[in-house]
């Protein structure tokens, strides 16, 4: 006879032909379910599972239950059965309490109704009238309801109280992370929960300030509008999050992976991102303000519009970056990597881009004024129209370049 199991603290990543192999480890699958939430479509953290004979199943109780899976371990129990509706009480009959027979069908409003069999017994008429007729309902409603009033507040003293019980916790086999069963803190505090596995969590405009979530798995997760100032998130995995508004004012994500990751119009002033990878993200009108971006993997990255007055990117790979019409002014580019990148209309008054790698960058209309570009790769960099005006560029490697008066220098 099939037994069919559930399947508690699921990892929200787990696939069925994950779930099937872990489980087919005891016995052949017949049955397999994942549910999944009928608005975002995302599972919903649990499954069923089902194998063709009891011995098998229990196996998987013994074996499985508390066993880690996915970083998370497991609830294995026999599934219980629906509790079905109770049968209702059918159709109310038209005889009534009057006793008289079914109304039948006039074949329009114009027909006579017939009696209903005198008036009732007692009721709101008054007076006995005649008997209900034989096989009719008869209603009982018990005892007479005891009078209403206000309950009386008896006061006891501590010594008739006795002691008070233990505190109750929660006993459902269940795994609840540092900020409450749905990823929030209750009590609207900092909560403590490095490395913890809260991917796909939802904390749209939560206050997570000063949160430590050091090493976290914190894939696709959405903090669209978050507090997350002064956060520690070094070393996290923020593959795929959305931080569009959120609020990094000196978090430190030093080393986090932020692969196609959205950041558009993030505040992240004064962030730590010294060594992060946000290869592909997207942080359009950022806010980057002192910023510190020394050996991080910007690659491809969009950061059009975005404001890094006074960033450090010592290091850092902005190969094919987007930069247009950004706010560079005072910004540190020194040694890095800006290959292919776009540079049209940047602000970039008194930036530094020494010894830094501008092969094939375009830079048409930029305001360079005052910058320096000394030891800088400048091959087949275009600069039309650009404001070089007291630009720096001792010891540059020009080969095909375009320079502001539609010159190409060649050295």
């Amino acid at each position: 006879m099939p037994v069919r199991l559930f399947v508690g603290n699921l990892s929200y990543d787990a696939t069925e032909a994950e779930l099937r192999e872990h489980f087919g480890t005891i016995g052949p699958v017949t049955y397999c379910y994942l549910p999944t939430d009928r608005e975002t479509g995302r599972p919903r953290g649990f499954a069923f599972v089902e194998y063709g004979d009891d011995k098998n199943a229990q196996d998987a109780i013994a074996q499985l239950n508390n066993q880690t899976f996915r970083g998370r371990p497991l609830a294995v129990k026999e599934a219980q059965p629906r509790e079905s509706r109770p049968p209702g009480a059918g159709p109310r009959p038209y005889g009534g309490g009057g006793g008289g027979a079914p109304r039948p069908f006039a074949g329009g409003f114009g027909g006579a109704r017939p009696s209903y069999g005198g008036p009732r017994e007692g009721g709101f008429g008054g007076g006995g009238g005649a008997p209900s007729a034989p096989g009719a309902r008869q209603r009982d409603f018990g005892p007479d309801a005891p009078p209403k009033g206000k309950k009386k507040n008896v006061y006891k003293s501590a010594a008739e109280r006795g002691p008070k019980g233990p505190i109750r916790t929660k006993t459902d086999n269940r795994i609840y992370n540092a900020f409450g069963d749905e990823g929030e803190d209750p009590a609207g505090r900092t909560r403590e929960c490095p490395r913890c596995d809260l991917a796909g969590g939802n904390f749209k405009r939560r206050d997570l300030s000063g949160a430590d979530l050091t090493g976290a798995n914190l894939k696709d997760t959405n903090f669209h509008d978050a507090r997350l100032a002064g956060a520690r998130l070094a070393g996290a995995d923020l593959t795929g999050a959305n931080l569009n508004k959120a609020n990094l004012s000196r978090a430190d994500l030093a080393g986090a992976v932020l692969r196609d990751a959205m950041l558009y119009a993030a505040i992240l002033d004064g962030a730590k991102l010294a060594g992060a990878d946000l290869t592909d993200a997207l942080m359009g009108v950022a806010r980057l303000t002192r910023a510190d971006f020394t050996q991080a993997t910007l690659r491809n990255v969009d950061l059009r519009k975005a404001r890094l007055a006074d960033a450090i990117l010592t290091g850092a790979d902005l190969s094919a970056a987007a930069l247009d019409f950004a706010f560079l002014r005072g910004a540190r580019f020194d040694t890095a990597s800006l290959k292919e990148a776009r540079l049209m209309g940047v602000e970039a008054i008194e930036a530094s881009f020494v010894g830094a790698d501008l092969s094939g960058a375009n830079a048409l209309g930029a305001n360079l004024r005052g910058a320096d570009l000394s030891r800088a790769v400048l091959a087949g960099a275009n600069f039309r129209r650009a404001n070089m005006y007291e630009t720096r560029l001792e010891g540059a490697l020009f080969r095909a370049t375009a320079m502001p008066d539609g010159t190409v220098r060649d050295e």
